[in-house]
């Protein structure tokens, strides 16, 4: 009995502790989801502090975004490592150091968060969810709003298809 009781008390801390028994990564944060109503992106950020962790998860998984709705990257800069022997590119790596992206989001929304903390660092990953309907509600506005645009699109096929997809 004496041993049973030494065992739940060593154990009891290890299981209350969540190291066996803790929140296991959800699938969501490797396998992004896919539909065919909604864009997905998974956002990670990591920080001492929780609250900018969280923004730097929700601007990562804004620009995941951005990058699925078909962008314009206004610049980019890139760093080009080269190992070069007897005259030969044996090895070359290309870094994108930084890039802008411009895209319009519209109605997006956190559907999961999941948070840990280890070592003082709060690492928080977010799935962001976008209507793509919202996209082409954007653009049939956009192109409502200039007549001339409007006149030449009106009858197209493309512009038939956006307003299925905006219903």
């Amino acid at each position: 009995m004496k041993r049973i009781l030494a065992l739940i008390i060593i154990l009891l801390p290890i299981f209350t502790s969540g190291q066996i028994l803790g929140k296991r990564t959800p699938d969501w944060v490797k396998n992004t989801p896919k539909s065919s109503e909604n864009y997905y992106a998974v956002g990670e950020g990591s920080s001492a502090t929780l609250d900018v962790a969280e923004r730097k998860a929700r601007l990562n998984a804004n620009v995941k975004l951005a990058e699925q709705v078909g962008p314009v990257v206004k610049t980019e800069t890139t760093r080009f490592e080269n190992v070069v022997r007897n005259n030969k590119l044996l090895k070359e790596k290309v870094y994108t150091m930084r890039k802008t992206v411009v895209a319009s989001l519209h109605d997006t929304r956190i559907v999961e968060q999941y948070s840990k903390e280890k070592n003082g660092v709060h690492t928080v990953y977010l799935l962001v969810e976008m209507p793509k309907k919202s996209i082409a509600q954007s653009i049939i506005s956009q192109v409502n709003n200039d007549k001339d645009l409007h006149r030449a699109l009106a009858g197209s096929k493309a512009y038939k298809k956006l307003l299925a997809e905006a219903k």
